[in-house]
């Protein structure tokens, strides 16, 4: 479990870098508006 969610995190690091080099700001916005709501407001189970 833990494997794939290091996998999902380098592969979210990954869209996140190119989307600084290609400027896309709108996008960046989006991506992280997006990690937000899946990270921030999904439950945390213990």
């Amino acid at each position: 479990m833990n494997g794939i969610i290091v996998l999902i995190c380098g592969f979210l690091l990954l869209m996140a870098i190119k989307l600084l080099i290609e400027r896309n700001f709108i996008g960046l916005i989006l991506f992280c508006v997006a990690l937000f709501l899946v990270f921030g407001v999904t439950p945390h189970t213990k």
